[in-house]
């Protein structure tokens, strides 16, 4: 979830300055990282990113 505390209070930081500014986040879905942490803040804003991974990659 990023090495530095830091990085996860940015991250929820920029959570909610997201929903304060009324901004939808386009996520892939993942569940670590900081993108994760991110969409968790802001759940209800969230826009899915869903695609079907093409055969033989």
């Amino acid at each position: 979830m990023g090495k530095k505390a830091s990085y996860h209070e940015a991250a929820i930081e920029i959570a909610y300055e997201l929903v304060a500014r009324g901004i939808d986040l386009v996520y892939g879905g993942g569940s670590i990282g900081l993108m994760y942490l991110i969409s968790q803040g802001i759940h209800c804003h969230v826009i899915g990113s869903s695609y079907p991974t093409p055969q033989g990659v």
